[in-house]
């Protein structure tokens, strides 16, 4: 659907104008404030109402005190009127058949980017991205989100991962004969102490002998001073060696005994006491490296599972985007922004984000196939000549407003009228 006729009085700076375009392209051109932009303005704000006059206080030509603008298009004929702070719409069929709700009817026939696709060059790269994924339907911000989850997650975990690979550097290792547990001590302590006991039980039988020795020398010494005294002293002297025998007997029994006695070695009880700590130092080292050990192995499980899950998210982006239809063939986006031929779009050259931003114009107005551009005198004669071309090729009606007063350029707008009108 496209544009026929355009007849527009006193709206902005027009006084009256009366316009047949070109099919596909149509150049209005003319000096600076002289009523070019209120021209391609008419016909978006007879269309989209509210939506296009946001920027603009009055409507209304200065002086006058009503402005009509209507747009007959191929099959609907839209005349909107505005008198003081009114204004009324009208949408008729070829047949004069109304539409009972003409704004919701124009409201599905236009897209936002039909205003000027020069816009779209000049949205930040976040905009321009949403754009694009509306058109083609697709939405990554739940997966986006999913991503950038598990991409935080892998960080803090490969963090503590580093974190405990450092602490486990700083452990030494331990030799392979370093038990699993920690020794006790109290279980060395009592052969410490039985074997200290069977020292003191030995060295009183020591000395249990030493004083038989000793009374044994005492009796000899007596039953010679006995002897001496043999009339006198015989009973004693008998009652004496009575005594002497029976000390001999006990004597060789306790020789007997200290000869069968073994001496404990507590030497190795002592040095094993020694370093039981020794040991159980190693042994806790040992628990620790196990324990750090494991923790790494968890740590790396985790960071693999959330670098899977990164990695299936991407591939399912790609996926989607290489089954989408983009509307120019190159044209794709991703983390950034959008790209072109996988360039990001803002380094692009002046003739290739213009033939993007008049791609998504016209994917976006499949119904409405008329697009304007202001401005048109920045673009050069390579850049106009290319979106003659591409709307010829997608059958499509461009308006451009430029700066020209020859004459010689499209329908030249002079005080508000077609010039020669």
């Amino acid at each position: 659907m496209k544009i026929i006729k355009l007849t527009s009085e006193n709206f902005k700076g027009l006084k009256a104008v009366e316009i047949e375009p070109d099919e596909n392209f149509q150049v209005i051109s003319g000096k600076n404030a002289q009523g070019k932009t209120s021209v391609l303005d008419s016909i978006w704000a007879a269309i989209s109402g509210k939506a296009a006059l946001k920027a603009t206080d009055k409507p209304i030509r200065e002086g006058e005190k009503e402005a009509v603008v209507k747009v007959e298009l191929d099959d609907i004929v839209v005349t909107r009127k505005w008198k003081g702070d009114k204004s009324t719409l009208e949408v008729t069929a070829k047949d004069g058949a109304r539409y009972s709700s003409p704004q919701t009817m124009l409201d599905g026939l236009v897209g936002r980017l039909s205003f000027d696709p020069l816009s779209f060059a000049n949205l930040d790269p976040k905009k321009q991205k949403e754009a694009l994924q509306e058109l083609v339907s697709i939405d990554f911000t739940a997966l986006d989100l999913d991503r950038k989850g598990f991409y935080e997650e892998r960080t803090y975990i490969n963090q503590d991962c580093k974190k405990l690979e450092g602490a486990l550097s700083e452990l030494p290792y331990t030799t392979k004969d370093t038990p699993d547990e920690e020794l006790s001590v109290s279980a060395v302590l009592p052969e410490i102490n039985a074997a200290q006991e069977q020292r003191h039980a030995n060295a009183d039988k020591r000395a249990a002998y030493e004083q038989l020795r000793h009374d044994g020398t005492r009796a000899i010494e007596e039953i010679k001073s006995i002897e001496a005294e043999i009339g006198r002293l015989k009973l004693q002297l008998d009652v004496k060696k009575d005594a002497y025998n029976d000390i001999c007997d006990k004597g060789k029994a306790s020789k007997a005994a200290l000869d069968q006695l073994i001496e404990p070695d507590t030497t190795l009880l002592e040095e094993k006491l020694q370093n039981v700590e020794s040991i159980n130092h190693k042994v806790r080292q040992k628990k620790e490296r196990t324990r750090i050990e494991n923790e790494i192995e968890e740590c790396k499980k985790s960071s693999e599972y959330l670098t899977q899950k990164i990695v299936d998210i991407d591939q399912l982006k790609k996926d989607t985007l290489q089954a989408a239809e983009f509307p120019i063939e190159g044209l794709n986006f991703d983390e950034e922004g959008i790209t072109f031929k996988g360039i990001p779009f803002k380094q692009c050259s002046t003739a290739e984000r213009l033939k993007v931003s008049m791609a998504m114009a016209m994917a976006l107005n499949p119904e409405l196939r008329v697009i304007r551009i202001l401005d048109g005198s920045l673009l050069d004669s390579d850049n106009l000549a290319l979106i003659k071309e591409m709307a010829q090729e997608k059958d499509y009606q461009v308006w451009v407003e430029v700066v020209d007063d020859s004459g010689k350029v499209g329908i030249q707008i002079e005080d508000g009228q077609v010039k020669g009108a």
